[in-house]
């Protein structure tokens, strides 16, 4: 294993959820503000200089619990935030 490919590797991209799909049955991130928040968090991060990527992404599978968002590669979801929870 090559050094900081371990699972305490720091997250390099946080991956946000943009999907316009939902309908009455199944809810969307969109539909809950997420297509907002990538350019929220873009002005934060660089602000702060923080370094990691942002990627918008089609769908995390977290539909109900959205907007959804994940730290790369392998991190946890961060749900249910919404563009006043950015900073």
């Amino acid at each position: 294993m090559r050094r900081g490919d371990g699972p305490d590797q720091a997250p390099k991209k946080l991956l946000i959820c943009v999907n316009a799909i939902g309908n009455a049955e199944k809810p969307c991130c969109a539909g809950r503000g997420s297509r907002a928040i990538p350019q929220a968090l873009a002005a934060g991060v660089a602000a702060r200089r923080i370094n990691i990527s942002l990627e918008t992404i089609v769908c995390l599978n977290k539909c109900h619990f959205g907007p959804s968002m994940r730290l790369a590669p392998g991190g946890r979801f961060i749900l249910g935030k919404t563009i006043e929870g950015v900073p």
